[in-house]
């Protein structure tokens, strides 16, 4: 049986089992690859201070994506004078490795929060102290910073 795929303007013309219904096929794969791997993106520095190539490539791009995006966004420092911070944890006490204590002078796009032992809660934002200073370290609630991320992709996909 003889295959034809006749292209117009208007419409796509094809007969059963063509090959011409694999190309669409194999096109719409494509874009669909395409469109996954745009946002997909490689692992930052920040990743890659934190974790290890096997521990990284076992997750998901999309995932990176967002696990950058988190690295840079997902936490405010900030003071908070006047306040009784004795609530808080000091994140100093959770940093992976004593070499990754901060102090609050930190500049706060040099702050990685994956080389720290942090717990965020669905819900509610979480706050660390850091050190004995007025300085905390609030991170977003996970739901709110998916939120944010999501806002964050559709804002890049209108640049296109």
């Amino acid at each position: 049986m003889e295959s034809t795929c006749n292209y117009s303007r208007d419409k796509l013309i094809f007969t059963p089992n063509s090959t011409c219904m694999k190309r669409i096929l194999f096109m719409a794969a494509g874009l669909v690859m395409a469109a996954t791997s745009a946002m997909a993106q490689a692992p930052s520095a920040k990743l890659k201070a934190a974790f290890g190539t096997n521990e990284l490539s076992a997750i998901a791009p999309e995932e990176i994506g967002f696990m950058n995006w988190f690295a840079d966004n997902g936490y405010l420092i900030n003071p908070m004078e006047g306040k009784n911070l004795t609530q808080y944890a000091d994140i100093n006490t959770l940093a992976k490795d004593p070499k990754y204590v901060i102090t609050p002078e930190i500049d706060p796009k040099n702050f990685n929060p994956y080389l720290y032992n942090i717990t965020t809660q669905d819900r509610q934002p979480t706050v660390y102290v850091i050190g004995n200073s007025v300085y905390t370290v609030f991170f977003y609630a996970n739901e709110m910073a998916r939120m944010n991320y999501n806002r964050y992709k559709l804002i890049l996909e209108k640049q296109k």
